[in-house]
């Protein structure tokens, strides 16, 4: 048997995710606390919007696959010595979904950058106003980076008390930045 055509499969994007379920395929022991669901809470609407799952799948004998040079590796092999037949499943979320996760990786290193810089001026008593300058401008540039995740790059009306925190606090740590910066 040769390679079969390429074949589409239908896919639909569901309501709501399951947050237990999905904490538990990213790891979570047990019980999810209330960090990883709240966590969840706040990444899932936001990747459901993006979503535009898409599937193709396609058949042929377990040689054919290996000519084509699709089983590359002694494992795959390994695993489907006994069989025949395979068949290969391509599936994605699309590349907003990509796009999505960027973003929030973003904001997750801006928050991270912030804190560490806000815990170094502690130590570093000579450029302490500078470094906490540049914390508040990295705070920012979270609450900016959570704003475009939230509204999907501003293409997503999300109402105001989801965005409240970001809209209050990121133009009030742009302030505190420069004050810092303009006494340091």
């Amino acid at each position: 048997m040769s390679l079969s055509p390429i074949r589409a499969l239908t896919l639909e994007v569901p309501e709501s995710i399951d947050l237990r379920q999905a904490a538990r395929y990213l790891g979570a022991p047990g019980e999810p606390g209330s960090g990883t669901l709240a966590l969840l809470e706040r990444c899932a609407p936001p990747l459901l919007h993006a979503a535009m799952p898409k599937a193709v799948w396609r058949t042929a004998d377990t040689a054919a696959w290996d000519e084509a040079g699709i089983l590359q590796g002694a494992d795959i092999r390994r695993h489907l010595t006994e069989c025949p037949q395979a068949i290969l499943l391509a599936v994605t979320l699309g590349p907003m979904v990509d796009s999505q996760i960027r973003r929030s990786a973003v904001g997750d290193v801006a928050a991270g950058a912030a804190a560490a810089l806000f815990l170094a001026s502690f130590a570093l008593a000579d450029i302490h106003k500078l470094l906490r300058a540049i914390a508040y401008f990295c705070g920012a540039g979270a609450y900016v980076a959570e704003i475009l995740i939230l509204t999907d790059g501003f293409r997503r009306k999300v109402p105001q008390k989801e965005l409240f925190m970001a809209y209050c606090f990121g133009p009030l740590y742009i302030l505190l930045g420069l004050s810092y910066l303009l006494e340091a």
